[in-house]
């Protein structure tokens, strides 16, 4: 599970709106990013696992 981030002061009318989305969309584009990067390791290691026709056949 992802931490939240520290909450930073607002000074808009809709500050308290605006912590709650911002503490809503935080762990989920942690969560996005992480996925991108297993999905990178996972097609890396596919690559390296494909055999190559060093023949020229």
């Amino acid at each position: 599970m992802t931490q939240l981030k520290t909450d930073e002061d607002f000074d808009d009318e809709e500050g308290i709106e605006s912590k709650r989305k911002r503490r809503i969309l935080v762990p989920s584009i942690e969560y996005r990013t992480m996925k991108t990067k297993q999905k990178k390791k996972k097609i890396k290691e596919l690559v390296t696992t494909i055999p190559t026709d060093k023949e020229g056949h």
